[in-house]
């Protein structure tokens, strides 16, 4: 991947081991290619795709493993050699009960979370983000294109009038919007650049 910001793979295991054990707030974030995203670690919950899979396949001795690269191979592994796919929305809500819907956090590597008591605000439009970032940058010149990613959500990107680009913070972005307390960005398909959108508490 390209003009990804990262901390190193060590430094993102670490903060991954932060999650699983609920430490305070603090705030991280991530690049893959230009859309930004930031997050609150005290609002992601774990998910636990493995008692997942044990939950929905009771006779196979089934676990949960990625076939792949990426958040959209992963596969409940059964002790028959078969495998079935993973809803992880559906885990959330088994896990943390009705109101926990699944977050993709990363991509690739693959990292899911949940979150829970938030609703649906609307969807995140390229005009948005166009607007929410000529008034935090002060710029009423630049705009917002979408590049070439893998995948594809992930390609959007603020242009300046020189050509330079730069990263969209969603999470920030969504706050903006939608100032009920607290929001959030979330992604409903990352193969899907327009499928970005805001969820408020």
């Amino acid at each position: 991947m390209t003009r990804i910001q990262t901390i190193g793979v060590a430094a993102f295991l670490a903060l991954s081991l932060v999650l699983a054990i609920s430490l305070p707030a603090i705030a991280i974030s991530h690049n893959h290619h230009g859309t930004h995203i930031t997050k609150s670690i005290q609002d992601l919950l774990p998910v636990d795709l493995d008692a997942y899979c044990k939950r929905h396949n009771p006779y196979y001795d089934a676990s949960f493993q990625y076939i792949g690269d990426n958040a959209y191979t992963g596969k409940c592994i059964l002790g028959n050699g078969g495998s079935t796919d993973v809803n992880v929305d559906l885990a959330c809500g088994d896990q943390y009960g009705a109101t926990a819907i699944d977050r993709l956090t990363s991509f690739r590597p693959p990292v899911w979370n949940c979150f829970k008591d938030m609703s649906y605000a609307g969807e995140i439009t390229q005009d948005m983000m166009t607007r929410y970032s000529r008034h935090v940058k002060h710029d009423n010149t630049l705009t917002v294109v979408l590049v070439n990613a893998d995948p594809a959500a992930y390609g959007w990107e603020v242009q300046y009038a020189d050509g330079r680009l730069e990263g969209i913070d969603l999470y920030n972005l969504c706050n903006y919007y939608y100032r009920t307390g607290y929001a959030m960005d979330r992604l409903r398909d990352a193969y899907n650049a327009h499928s970005w959108t805001c969820w408020s508490a």
